[in-house]
């Protein structure tokens, strides 16, 4: 099972405008030239796919682009939302509760994440090696 990653995101006002707070990949898997087209993919599907997303629900999404990888979303009531691009043998549960804990302890450690453009934070990027196997 594996994770490529995880990403914080304030969704915001009418239109459901996600700003990306703080994001961890990890491609070490492909090539250095797939690298920036892989980040720029798996960034731009998180963001769509968290505006889509209604408050307080939980998603898992297919993405045509990378057939055996999902995307499991989760936004809260009050405007936060992470998302985490895993394979598809990736326990969705599992998915979910790894995200409610990154988005419990990224409201804990940066209470002004309302107001900010984005933020230096990096417990993702140590989840994103944490994770990969919720057994």
């Amino acid at each position: 099972m594996k994770v490529l990653s995880i990403a914080i995101f304030r969704v915001e006002g009418k239109d459901r405008d996600a700003v990306l707070l703080c994001e961890a990949l990890e491609l070490s898997s492909f090539g250095f030239f797939e690298k920036r087209s892989v980040r720029e993919m798996l960034t731009f599907f998180s963001k769509t796919v968290v505006q889509r997303v209604a408050p307080g629900q939980r998603v898992t999404v297919d993405q045509d682009q990378m057939k055996e990888y999902q995307v499991h979303v989760h936004v809260r009531s009050d405007g936060l939302g992470a998302t985490m691009t895993a394979d598809a043998e990736y326990p969705t549960r599992g998915a979910y509760s790894a995200l409610a804990e990154i988005m419990n302890d990224f409201a804990a450690n940066v209470p002004e994440w309302q107001g900010v453009p984005a933020v230096d934070y990096p417990p993702p990027q140590e989840a994103i090696f944490k994770v990969p196997d919720p057994a």
